[in-house]
């Protein structure tokens, strides 16, 4: 994914802990997945180093 701003390709700023989804429920399948957080990495963009993008990452899929 690209900045919005200046085009640069995104990088991953922060990969937080193992998050579980349905784990508490015997009907559905449990699903691990980590939140990555995104940031600008071109020096002359506004969004420089500030976190711009948000995803949820299946490990499972």
């Amino acid at each position: 994914m690209e900045c919005k701003e200046c085009g640069v390709e995104l990088m991953i700023s922060d990969r937080g802990k193992l998050l579980f989804e349905n784990d508490d429920r015997a009907d559905m399948p449990t699903r691990a997945y980590y939140i990555f957080k995104f940031k600008c990495r071109n020096p002359a963009c506004v969004n420089y180093d500030k976190e711009v993008h948000e995803e949820k990452v299946y490990i499972d899929d």
